[in-house]
């Protein structure tokens, strides 16, 4: 089965369990399907790499003068560890948003893992979007003693990691 195929079907089946028709979508030889979720985040589904399911969205756009603690926060979410899938946190020097992204072999996926792998992104983008939103109301709020005090487990570090595909 040639690979853009294979990418169309996992996205038909995909895209199906949604409710979404996308039968004729791989007449129009686009490699690209994007899907609007909760809080209108865009949700793109890549298939220009060969063999793989890329999956990015723009979480939202960062302050100008964001602090170094989200920053820092940001920057250790992206650390090694063994839960699938991997997200990974990014960051678009023109638009100066946050990005969220994954890449997942094609030949990994059926339609129930395929349907896990989207939940657990968009669950990730969502309360990425929260927690950022919270720290810029937490910026225009009036410092306090428990402001400046950096977190001890940061939201983001455990970040919905629970819906892991992979058992353990």
């Amino acid at each position: 089965m040639k690979v853009g195929n294979m990418f169309h079907r996992v996205m038909r089946a995909l895209l199906q369990q949604y409710g979404i028709d996308a039968s004729s979508a791989e007449a129009t030889g686009h490699e690209v399907y994007i899907m609007t979720v909760e809080d209108d985040i865009d949700i793109h589904f890549i298939g220009s790499q060969a063999g793989y399911l890329n999956i990015v969205c723009a979480v939202s756009e960062l302050d100008r003068d964001i602090d170094k603690q989200t920053l820092y926060t940001l920057l250790a979410s992206n650390s090694f560890n063994r839960v699938h899938p991997v997200l990974v946190i990014g960051l678009d020097k023109d638009t100066h948003s946050v990005v969220l992204s994954t890449r997942q072999p094609l030949a990994e996926l059926n339609s129930a893992d395929s349907f896990k792998l989207v939940e657990a992104f968009i669950e990730e983008a969502t309360s990425l979007r929260a927690w950022l939103a919270d720290r810029s109301q937490k910026k225009l709020r009036k410092p306090d003693a428990k402001n400046l005090i950096p977190d001890n487990i940061h939201p983001l570090l455990n970040f919905n990691r629970k819906n892991s595909i992979i058992q353990e």
